[in-house]
């Protein structure tokens, strides 16, 4: 009689998806404030996916007390526009491999962690975004990427990847790689 097995190991990847982006949807619907959903609104939500896989992630204009992203792999966009973090954003090790959007959100009370966050993609914190990014780091951005880090901060080369660091030339921190080999600022 062969072996019970969890099922984990034969799963369809195209039925895992779909289940992934229905929870993300249900998960983001309930944490928007939008007049017009009000009434599914969940305040004071701790979130907790730390370790998660999370697929092409919308968190645009969601409100949580706090969130723990810590481990968390972001493959393809993950769009955090116009969130609401009242007391705490946790992305410590997180991986953004693709867009990593910050623009307009608000890290209130302890801020964001990013120490030991990764980002290999594009990145955009706009222009009101506030956060720091001690230990985070970033992959030599390829051809055409445009990254924008809050105002105060840049990157620069170490090794094999690029470390996050403040500047103190009041750069806005906006690089676009135009070839492998120039860099040039907004």
């Amino acid at each position: 009689m062969p072996a019970a097995t969890s099922g984990a190991d034969d799963a369809d990847p195209a039925l895992e998806r779909e289940v992934r982006d229905t929870a993300q949807l249900v998960l983001t619907a309930h944490l928007r404030a939008d007049e017009d959903t009000a009434e599914l609104f969940w305040p004071d939500i701790r979130l907790n996916l730390a370790g998660a896989v999370l697929s092409t992630f919308r968190f645009t204009r969601c409100r949580v007390r706090r969130a723990t992203f810590a481990g968390a792999r972001f493959d393809g966009p993950g769009v955090f526009r116009g969130a609401v973090f009242e007391q705490q954003a946790d992305f410590r090790s997180a991986r953004f491999t693709g867009l990593a959007d910050f623009r307009r959100v608000s890290f209130d009370g302890q801020g964001a962690n990013f120490r030991g966050a990764l980002f290999a993609g594009e990145v955009d914190f706009g222009t009101h975004t506030e956060a720091a990014l001690t230990g985070a780091c970033a992959t030599p951005p390829a051809d055409g990427v445009r990254r924008k880090w809050p105002a105060g901060w840049c990157e620069e080369p170490d090794g094999e990847r690029h470390v996050l660091v403040r500047s103190g030339h009041g750069s806005s921190g906006s690089v676009t790689v135009r070839d492998s080999m120039s860099r040039s600022e907004d």
